[in-house]
């Protein structure tokens, strides 16, 4: 079982991706780092990341899962935008792969357009909330929401909640195949 892992270049939420990872690890799923460039990645508080591949470039049905990163970056590369990363979310999630969001993460799955009728975890941002709206998703009040294939947590204090109920998904479906 493996797990694309996205991050922005620069500033993505340190302590996010190092709970996944921890997380992950423990449960014995393997995942890939992929970002927008092959250059190490730089964390909101300093955290130096290599990617293993890009994420505009990766094949979701390599995968099992997909889990984005929150942070400042998300906005600053405006991640939201990138047709590429959009359209392979777009598919691995029509692919019945379970994807995963942190905070303002969760504007990517809206303009992936992967969000109707889905109900989201509570977000502060008010673009996430404008392209949530938009793309008829549903905010929840809640911290933490899992619903159709769709695990979105507001920050990282949720993790484990959010990587428990993504376990849950990824080994209640086939494994992925891998490249030769």
């Amino acid at each position: 079982m493996k797990v694309a892992i996205i991050i922005p270049c620069n500033d993505f939420k340190d302590e996010t991706l190092s709970q996944a990872k921890l997380l992950l690890k423990k449960k014995d799923i393997d995942f890939a780092i992929l970002s927008f460039r092959f250059d190490k990645c730089k964390g909101y508080h300093g955290a130096i990341e290599s990617p293993d591949g890009r994420a505009d470039e990766f094949e979701p049905e390599f995968f099992d899962g997909i889990l984005l990163v929150d942070g400042p970056g998300i906005d600053a590369e405006r991640l939201f935008e990138n047709r590429p990363l959009l359209d392979r979310i777009k598919l691995a999630y029509e692919g019945k792969r379970p994807i995963a969001a942190v905070g303002n993460a969760i504007k990517i799955l809206a303009k992936a357009n992967i969000v109707k009728g889905v109900k989201l975890a509570k977000v502060e941002d008010e673009e996430t909330k404008r392209l949530v709206g938009l793309y008829q998703g549903a905010i929840s009040n809640l911290d933490f929401s899992s619903s159709k294939g769709i695990v979105t947590a507001s920050d990282s204090s949720k993790m484990q909640d959010l990587i428990a109920s993504f376990e849950e998904m990824l080994r209640s479906r086939p494994t992925a195949p891998r490249p030769l």
